[in-house]
């Protein structure tokens, strides 16, 4: 787990400066983390930070996937052999998917940064070497994370964080040589990660305070709620499924939003971007092209509520509810949810 550096304040002044002196120190990146996965020849995929695989759902909701999946398809595509040669090798690496996806302000030739390389789940030390035989490294813009070179003498700064006056990033010019380390950030990093050893890791972060995002959940559920009610009120709605999920909610949107156009109760007690999902930085748009219905997609760009409703719908009719985490959901309202999720998952492969 990483600490906030001003934990480190509470260790005593000599265990702060074998810290110090023995720690390594990298920049901390303000962008999406992800994964590619080489399982074998015919298998390659696609994971974001959690370890999710990015499915067709992430790459309808939001662009930036389909172009992060576009890039490492066409470089397996250039580099068939390379691809072949490294099954059982795991990249780990931040996608920017703009020069600012988050908070921090990067150069526009840099589309990906390796950070660790795994080869059946051991780090391979040198992660350079591992890219030197394939092609369009470069075209893709693909860049290496290094440690941050530290000044030979760091005693004044050091001494200055123990005695409490000011915080870290206040000496990281006096810790940090930055004649001779790579920085990404066009401007004021991040923030810095400092380790010692296994256990002891600590940061600094420069945005901490604006990088919440809290979701209104009320109006969301009061839509999925009014879901539930359209579902029981319409037998019908069976004959929406197929054996693709995604052209299944595709044909339950088609016909909700048809008996929305005729009642607005929702369009009359809903404010359309309190249906946006929590966001900080960057928000990028739905991507039409993978969505197999052209009336979807019509209604999808009609309005903003109806683009919500289907991103909505899109992520949450795969997903049961439970009372914990729900805020107007009755007892009878979730069992009424978890039975359209199961019916759902019965009909869909």
């Amino acid at each position: 787990m990483i600490k906030n550096i001003e934990l480190l304040r509470k260790k005593s002044p000599d265990f702060i400066r074998k810290f110090f002196s023995g720690c390594t120190v990298e920049e901390k990146i303000d962008t999406y983390y992800v994964c590619v996965e080489i399982a074998s020849k015919n298998n390659v995929f696609f994971k974001k930070s959690s370890g999710k695989v990015i499915d067709r759902s992430d790459l309808i909701v939001n662009e930036m996937w389909q172009r992060f999946v576009n890039d490492w398809k066409h470089l397996q595509l250039v580099n068939d052999d390379w691809f072949e040669e490294h099954i059982g090798y795991k990249f780990h690496m931040f996608y920017f998917p703009c020069s600012k996806p988050i908070l921090t302000q990067y150069p526009d030739n840099i589309s990906y940064i390796i950070d660790r390389v795994e080869f059946n789940n051991v780090i391979v030390e040198d992660a350079e070497s591992v890219f030197s035989g394939m092609n369009m490294v470069d075209k893709f813009n693909i860049a290496f994370k290094h440690l941050l070179v530290k000044k030979d003498d760091i005693s004044e700064p050091v001494d200055g964080f123990i005695s409490g006056s000011g915080e870290l990033s206040e000496y990281a010019k006096g810790i940090i040589d930055f004649d001779k380390s790579v920085i990404f950030a066009t401007e004021k990093p991040e923030g810095f990660i400092f380790k010692y050893g296994k256990k002891h890791i600590y940061q600094t972060c420069s945005n901490d305070d604006a990088r919440v995002a809290s979701a209104e959940k009320t109006q969301y559920e009061y839509l999925l709620v009014n879901f539930t009610k359209f579902w029981n009120s319409d037998e019908s709605v069976v004959d929406c499924l197929n054996q693709s999920y995604t052209k299944s909610v595709c044909n339950l949107f088609n016909k909700f939003i048809a008996k929305e156009k005729e009642t607005k109760e929702i369009e009359n007690n809903i404010d359309a971007s309190s249906l946006e999902s929590p966001c900080v930085g960057k928000r990028f748009d739905i991507c039409y092209v993978n969505i197999p219905d052209e009336q979807s997609v019509a209604l999808c760009k009609e309005s903003e509520l109806y683009n919500n409703i289907f991103k909505i719908l899109l992520i949450n009719l795969k997903r049961t509810k439970d009372m914990e985490h729900s805020i107007m959901f009755t007892k009878k309202n979730i069992e009424d949810w978890n039975m359209i999720v199961r019916t759902i998952q019965n009909v869909c492969v």
